[in-house]
């Protein structure tokens, strides 16, 4: 494993640079961007089951560690209000982050205990609880976020279904990231600078990268990451882009490095009593919209 991380990483700093600078490649992710943002304001129909259900609107108590005024927030939001379309405004969200509910290690545990009804349950915090999950956090497995969600929730019901329902929840969606990067306080042109380097790290797979290429992972949440790079009690921050702008990690950086060796499955479970309880006709027209959430997240 190690050795096969080592090699994936190398070739990532060496040669996927080029990806981007395919025309093609850019023009079709732009029609897909166009595709979600069409979606997530109401302006397709996603031919959402019947609602049959005459009750009073069903809250749905959604947590997440980011803070509101990271740009995640402008799809969740949205996407939140096409799900009251879709329900006919029987699931209505009510939205709770910056993690004033919970802190981004506990998620597991506020699922099951009933402190929000879903929310982000990261493997790389409960490593030894899972197995056939890691795979998706391997170096190189997918090109991109909408692949990688993609791909993880087609494998989902036969390869990883028993180890999340192991944890006492139920999984709601598996976003993937984008492929990670690093950013440091010097250049890193060659896999030799990365030698001796304090890494911030997820843990899991993307720890043991870090080790096989000769640096020191530090286990630190994203939260966390930017004092610690700031203050310098780690030379280097992993993770995608979109978290560097986010949790400021990229303001003390005087380098950033397309590495692509990559992604982190970052799941949102569900408490089982929540969805266990949700009328029938509901159940459908929550858990489509949650795919279709997923990969409108991810695009």
């Amino acid at each position: 494993m190690m050795r096969f991380s080592a090699m994936l990483f190398g070739s990532a700093l060496a040669a996927l640079t080029c990806l981007n600078s395919q025309p093609v490649k850019a023009q079709a992710e732009t029609q897909r961007a166009q595709l979600a943002r069409d979606y997530i304001e109401g302006k397709l129909d996603p031919k959402a089951a019947p609602v049959t259900y005459q009750g009073a609107p069903i809250e749905i108590r959604i947590s997440s560690f980011v803070p509101k005024a990271a740009g995640l927030w402008k799809v969740w939001e949205p996407s939140f209000r096409q799900l009251e379309r879709e329900s006919n405004g029987k699931l209505v969200v009510k939205a709770y982050p910056g993690g004033v509910l919970h802190s981004m290690q506990d998620g597991f545990k506020a699922i099951r205990s009933g402190v929000a009804d879903l929310s982000h349950c990261y493997v790389s915090y409960a490593p030894t609880s899972f197995k056939l999950m890691h795979a998706t956090n391997l170096p190189g497995m997918f090109p991109d976020a909408p692949v990688g969600s993609m791909v993880a929730t087609v494998l989902y019901p036969k390869y990883f279904k028993d180890e999340y329902e192991r944890m006492g929840v139920y999984l709601a969606r598996i976003p993937m990231t984008p492929p990670y990067n690093i950013v440091t306080k010097k250049p890193v042109r060659t896999l030799e600078d990365l030698k001796g380097m304090k890494v911030r790290t997820v843990g899991g797979i993307q720890a043991q990268t870090v080790e096989a290429v000769g640096a020191t992972p530090i286990f630190l949440s994203t939260p966390e990451a930017y004092t610690a790079f700031e203050r310098g009690t780690v030379d280097a921050v992993v993770g995608h882009d979109g978290a560097f702008i986010a949790f400021r990690t990229a303001e003390p950086a005087k380098a950033w490095t397309d590495l692509r060796f990559a992604a982190v499955e970052t799941s949102i479970c569900m408490n089982k009593d929540f969805f266990d309880r949700l009328p029938s006709d509901l159940k459908t027209v929550f858990y489509n919209w949650l795919q279709r959430w997923n990969q409108a997240n991810a695009l």
